[in-house]
C-alpha cells in the first residue's frame, strides 16, 4: 500500500491535467476530484502494479492520463475528467489499453504510444457521451470499448 499512497501524492501534484483533489467537503470545487474518487479509481489497478516501483507507476499513469486528456481537449470537454464517473471509467479503461500498448510497443508506455492506441476513441467518440448522466462507470467503459473496437477490421 505505501506505493499507492506515494502514487496518489505524486499524481495529485501532476500539473498538466485538471485533476486536483480537495481535502474537505467544504473545499469542494467543480474542477477537482476528491481523494476518495482518485483512490477508488486506482484500487482496481493495484494488481497490475504489484511489481512496479512507484516512480514508474507515476510515469505510466501520468502518460496515460495525458493522452486521454488530449482526447478530451480535442472533443472540447476538458473538464469531463473531473467528473467522478468519467474519471473512474478512464482509469478502468487502462486495464484494456495497457495490454494493447505492451503488445505493440513492449513495455514502452510513452504518451505517443498511448496516443496511437487511443486514436480510434478520438476518431469515433462524440463529445455528447461525456455530458450524459451515467449512473455507473461500467456504462461509459462500454462506450469506450465499443469506440476502440469499432475501427477493427481484418
Amino acid at each position: 500500500m505505501p506505493a499507492i499512497l506515494f502514487l496518489t501524492a505524486r499524481l495529485f501534484k501532476f500539473r498538466t491535467a485538471q485533476f486536483l483533489y480537495y481535502h474537505k467537503q467544504s473545499n469542494k470545487s467543480s474542477h477537482k476530484i476528491s481523494r476518495v474518487t482518485f483512490n477508488n479509481s486506482i484500487k482496481p489497478l493495484v494488481n497490475l502494479f504489484i511489481d512496479k516501483p512507484s516512480d514508474e507507476l507515476y510515469i505510466i499513469l501520468g502518460n496515460y492520463l495525458k493522452a486521454f486528456t488530449t482526447i478530451l481537449k480535442n472533443k472540447k470537454v476538458d473538464n469531463a475528467i473531473v467528473n467522478p464517473i468519467v474519471f473512474r471509467s478512464i482509469m478502468q479503461f487502462f486495464k484494456i489499453i495497457a495490454p494493447k500498448i505492451q503488445d505493440r510497443f513492449g513495455k514502452n508506455y510513452a504518451v505517443n504510444n498511448f496516443d496511437d492506441v487511443l486514436t480510434p476513441l478520438s476518431n469515433t467518440l462524440k463529445p455528447s457521451i461525456f455530458s450524459k448522466k451515467y449512473r455507473s462507470p461500467i456504462n461509459l467503459l462500454d462506450e469506450f470499448s465499443k469506440a476502440l473496437n469499432s475501427s477493427f477490421s481484418l
